[in-house]
């Protein structure tokens, strides 16, 4: 039997919404939300997004590759559960979102999910390296990185690329612009 391509194109790498994975032979669980993985850090939190007998176990071995392109591009309003501050996630970091003008921006409340208690703790609020970001008020869209083996803080470099996650105004003024490009290689 053969699918119609539109089928096929549908298809995507990254689990359902909800979905509790962990590694073989790790006891650490994640849970799928808003596209991205995050991770479940109490046994008490585990409780309320499942059991230990829903959880997937998956290959040890590059499993966070197909989320990978979505730390450069994804961006997802996310609030910890039982707390009230909401975060974007974008570009592999965290940033409050406190103006209602920026909640409205992203979407308003419909759009923000729900993620485990304390799991953002330990998410940062400098982008990834490589990831492609601009500001609401802005068309020019940057990469983000490092010039040269020297540095240790990262700039912004122009990129022609329309891809990328839209950062609320200001986020992006702590970065120097490179003249010469950016690299992930530090």
């Amino acid at each position: 039997m053969s699918l119609p391509q539109a089928t096929i194109d549908s298809y995507t790498q990254i689990p359902r919404e909800g979905t509790l994975f962990r590694q073989y032979d790790n006891s650490r669980v994640n849970v799928v939300v808003g596209q991205m993985y995050w991770f479940i850090p109490t046994a008490e939190e585990l409780a309320y997004w499942g059991d230990w007998t829903t959880i997937q176990v998956i290959p040890n071995t590059n499993w966070e590759d197909p989320f990978y392109d979505h730390i450069m591009a994804t961006q997802v309003m996310v609030i910890e559960r039982s707390t009230s501050q909401v975060y974007l996630w974008a570009g592999g970091a965290k940033y409050p979102l406190t103006a209602p003008a920026d909640l409205a921006y992203y979407g308003s409340w419909a759009n923000v999910k729900t993620v485990p208690l304390g799991t953002l703790a330990n998410t940062t609020s400098q982008p990834a390296c490589g990831a492609h970001l601009r500001e609401q008020s802005s068309s020019t869209m940057y990469r983000i990185g490092y010039v040269g083996s020297g540095t240790s803080y990262m700039w912004k470099a122009v990129i022609t690329s329309t891809v990328g996650a839209v950062v609320p105004d200001g986020i992006l003024s702590s970065f120097p612009t490179s003249p010469a490009g950016v690299s992930c290689i530090g």
